[in-house]
């Protein structure tokens, strides 16, 4: 039975701050009398007694309360707006205060409470409506900035029997450099005990790893002479991959921009290898008609081989620079093309790189990632130690390297210069 009645935290905070107060005012009241008996030490006594435990209370007990509300109150106060009627209607009735005031008259005071009691049912009222609602996201597992995004919004109107009326939902998405992108929803009507969706087509500016910082829920219902609100706090983010431009773009930074090289080997790729004689076990589709004809027995063709190549990708982190931006933006679209073409990717920072070993799938999602949370940071190594360290450079005729970065021309170091492809910052 014990389990059943268990105290949250919260109540036990408040009960035993109740207790206190109660001891203090005991003690005051003890203090008071003490004092009419003629008994001045122990009155002293009792009143530094009943001043030091509500000292104790409030210096202890409120904090802990108000960490454990986190401030819910204060934010929804930060809510609280009047409306241009509220405005007039408030003044309408301070006049008819003063009127009433000054005429004494029993009709105008009634009239003037009835007033004051609109305010408390429009209070009640709107609490009523904001409360018992519960928020959801279904995000997409792939976004990308600057793309519009379809996503899932969800809301729950958890009470029984109440609908709502009027409410207004605005998403705060907070990204890490404290910026703010909002998305607002009205809803003029919501039945009990029902779950809405919608789904809403939003456009993130920027890369990067938004949260949810809150949820701000506001409504003018009943009357509209106020805006009372509710603020939520629930758990979700979504991270938002660079903006991936067409690889044309960029074509005059990568003259040599390929996808696949076919090296001169016999296989089964599309360029004329070779016509030769035809052996037992090759396929009548290779029969070289013409050639065939021309020399009186059967020629064949054999075909170039099509090598799948392997790129990495080189983004230097090290130092900030206005175009760093613009550069994870062109990384990303280098990423996306060689991708389509089939090439095995690698992605190569000085504060890591993704696994070259994955499938093609599992690695441009891990690059994508790694370019929405990259961030310049300096290092006491070079750029070019860092990536050099990866052995990257040692099979330049397996890896097609584009190296990104911030250094001015002519500062890469010859071995890195001629076995790959350089893209500087300045040139974005």
């Amino acid at each position: 039975m014990t389990g059943r009645f268990k105290l949250t935290p919260g109540w036990q905070d408040f009960l035993l701050g109740s207790v206190i107060l109660v001891l203090a005012l005991a003690a005051a009241l003890a203090a008071s009398g003490a004092t009419h008996a003629g008994n001045r030490p122990f009155a002293v006594a009792l009143s530094l007694i009943a001043l030091l435990m509500a000292t104790m209370a409030g210096l202890i007990l409120v904090p802990r309360l108000l960490a454990q509300g986190h401030w819910r109150v204060l934010e929804s106060l930060q809510l609280f707006t009047f409306t241009g009627l509220g405005i007039f209607f408030t003044l309408l009735v301070a006049i008819l205060a003063l009127a009433a005031l000054n005429t004494r008259n029993n009709l105008l005071f009634l009239i003037v409470s009835a007033l004051l009691g609109s305010y408390l049912v429009s209070g009640i009222l709107a609490k009523l409506v904001l409360s018992g609602l519960a928020i959801g996201y279904r995000f997409p597992d792939q976004v990308y900035a600057a793309r519009p995004a379809y996503f899932l919004w969800v809301l729950r109107n958890e009470k029984r029997w109440v609908p709502t009326f009027s409410l207004r939902a605005e998403t705060c998405l907070r990204r890490a450099d404290e910026s703010l992108d909002v998305v607002s929803l009205y809803f003029p009507f919501l039945e009990a005990d029902r779950t809405y969706s919608r789904t809403i087509k939003h456009q993130f500016p920027l890369r990067g790893l938004y949260r949810v910082a809150r949820v701000n829920l506001t409504t003018r219902f009943p009357f509209g002479f106020f805006q009372r609100g509710r603020v939520l706090h629930p758990d979700h983010e979504v991270l938002v991959y660079p903006e991936v431009q067409p690889i044309e773009n960029f074509m005059h930074l990568l003259p040599f921009l390929q996808g696949e090289c076919e090296e001169l080997l016999k296989g089964q790729g599309e360029s004329l290898y070779q016509i030769r004689d035809y052996h037992a076990g090759d396929s009548f589709r290779h029969i070289h008609w013409r050639s065939s004809a021309k020399t009186g027995r059967f020629m064949v063709r054999d075909f170039s081989e099509a090598h799948e190549r392997r790129v990495c990708v080189c983004l230097d982190d090290t130092q900030r620079h206005e175009k760093f931006e613009r550069a994870v933006i062109l990384a990303a679209s280098i990423v996306s093309h060689f991708h389509d073409e089939g090439a095995h990717i690698q992605l190569v920072t000085a504060n890591g790189s993704s696994n070259p070993e994955r499938s093609r799938n599992e690695q441009v999602v891990e690059i994508l990632e790694m370019l929405a949370r990259v961030q310049t940071k300096p290092s006491v190594i070079s750029f070019w130690e860092l990536i050099s360290r990866q052995a990257l450079f040692i099979r330049p005729d397996e890896v097609f390297k584009i190296v990104l970065t911030a250094v001015p021309a002519g500062s890469v170091p010859p071995p890195i210069w001629r076995t790959s492809h350089v893209v500087y910052f300045q040139q974005l």
